[in-house]
């Protein structure tokens, strides 16, 4: 990977002398080590300067480029999406607005949770609590007394054993 980088700044500013000084001596360090990229360099170099060495250099008019920059200008800047630009402004929040948010974040999803999964509890359900109606009214029939449960869990136990 190292290499690979020193390579693209081989190809990119080192060829046009605009590295700092720090940047231009670990480069030179590098290709002292490793013999791929020397080659690299010199096969750059050979292909990329030397055609144009002896080319007579020109400067545009002042004109040109301030043309240049009026189109850049003039040119509509690309519109972000609204998650984008919604995400944009969340992180340029002061750090100290963050964790409330994100609290605020999991306190909703949490809350969001507990009522999408809270599974009914069934002896509250009206079918439920008519049932147990039912079958009492089906004990009194018969002359069945809640006081000779014998060991017998439900009204309906006891009906039919």
């Amino acid at each position: 990977m190292l290499c690979e980088k020193i390579q693209d700044r081989l190809l990119t500013d080192h060829l046009d002398g605009r590295l700092s000084k720090a940047e231009h001596e670990k480069i030179a360090a590098h290709l002292k080590d490793c013999a791929t990229c020397r080659e690299f360099a010199e096969i750059a170099k050979t292909t990329l300067l030397e055609p144009f060495a002896e080319a007579e250099q020109l400067t545009p008019p002042a004109s040109v480029w301030q043309a240049v920059r009026q189109r850049i200008a003039a040119e509509p800047r690309p519109q972000a999406s609204p998650l984008r630009a919604f995400l944009g402004k969340l992180l340029a929040l002061p750090v100290a607005r963050k964790p409330a948010l994100v609290l605020a974040g999991v306190v909703s999803v949490a809350l969001l949770t507990a009522i999408l999964l809270r599974q009914p509890n069934p002896c509250n359900l009206p079918g439920v609590v008519n049932l147990e109606n039912q079958i009492d009214y089906v004990a009194a029939l018969v002359g069945e007394d809640d006081d000779d449960n014998e060991g017998l869990e439900t009204d309906i136990e006891q009906y039919f054993l």
